[in-house]
């Protein structure tokens, strides 16, 4: 991106493609930074320090827009279902409206559109006049995780960026230079799943691994259980926070650990990696031995199916879960 910069080769829009919490966003808004940094002579751009980079960061730079999905008022989570957000037409015609004026410090008009995917239809045929007709000096940056659900036509009018999982060695390094210790960095970065965003969640927050530790090895404890023990863990893991937000934050942040847990699993059974004696789960591995390849792949994919469908329906979270616990008996 830096060498297309100074290249003078950008494109008007980009599409940064790839799973959650591999820092797509993180780095649109440090390419943004990068375009507008004032530190003509800095060593590193974006620095990072001048006034632009640090307004940008704060997001109250007036060249700079983020549009994120609009929030219902009202979600009805704790009755079964979830009323998914999505990015109206309005934010769309907000977007347009700030890019219709000149840039105030005379630099780069910029905008983040987060979790495209959760355009509307129409709002995504209103954004489709804006990568038609772009002003000059003006960059857009969708960011999707299911970049699938996109209009074709939105589709091809982006270059598409894609990431992918990050080396374990290279999280390790960056956790050491944030002050890590050797043993921590290498639990963290191997807990990570090849995805920063995780990885410095478990660094900022000290006890949310050992939470998340502590739910999956709840989980592995009913693995082998009966199917009424099996129930009892869905119901008591869809009703145990007090607020209906909670509620569903809680279970959406569940389901991605375990979907991500089961895939290290069938990689370890497969033998395409194997767990160091760091590895969170390393000791529950031998609950997995009997277990046969073609039904985890098929649970894999079950709990893919249910993310999906928390993220853009009113899936019923306690029946989506109990399915799941049918499936793994």
């Amino acid at each position: 991106m830096k060498k297309t910069f100074e290249g003078n080769r950008l494109s008007h829009a980009y599409l940064f493609c790839g799973l959650e919490l591999l820092g797509k966003k993180t780095l649109a808004q440090e390419f943004i930074k990068l375009l507008n940094c004032q530190e003509e002579k800095a060593e590193k751009k974006p620095c990072g320090n001048c006034n632009y980079c640090k307004m940008i960061e704060k997001r109250s730079y007036p060249d700079f827009l983020l549009i994120e999905p609009d929030k219902p008022p009202h979600q009805n989570i704790g009755s079964g279902g979830k009323e998914s957000d999505s990015i109206q037409i309005f934010q769309i015609r907000e977007l347009q409206h700030f890019l219709s004026f000149r840039s105030y410090y005379g630099q780069w008009k910029a905008a983040i559109i987060d979790n495209a995917e959760k355009m509307t239809k129409d709002s995504q045929s209103c954004l489709l006049k804006t990568l038609e007709e772009p002003k000059e000096k003006t960059i857009l940056i969708l960011v999707s995780s299911y970049p699938d659900l996109l209009l074709a036509t939105i589709y091809s009018r982006c270059q598409t960026v894609k990431f992918f999982p990050v080396k374990r060695e290279d999280i390790k390094k960056y956790l050491l230079k944030q002050g890590t210790d050797e043993k921590k960095a290498e639990l963290l970065a191997e807990s990570s799943q090849g995805r920063p965003g995780r990885a410095i969640s478990f660094f900022r927050e000290p006890d949310l691994l050992e939470k998340e530790g502590q739910l999956l090895k709840k989980f592995l404890s009913v693995f082998r259980s009966d199917i009424a023990s099996r129930f009892e863990f869905v119901k008591n893991l869809t009703s145990s926070d007090p607020s209906p937000s909670a509620k569903g934050e809680g279970l959406d942040k569940f389901l991605l650990l375990l979907e991500g847990d089961l895939r290290s699993i069938l990689l370890f059974k497969t033998k395409a990696t194997r767990p160091s004696d760091f590895y969170l789960l390393a000791s529950s591995l031998k609950e997995f031995d009997s277990y046969p390849i073609s039904k985890l792949e098929k649970s894999i994919k079950l709990l893919e199916n249910i993310i999906f469908q928390r993220t853009f329906t009113n899936i019923n979270p306690r029946l989506a879960l109990e399915l799941l616990m049918l499936e793994i008996e």
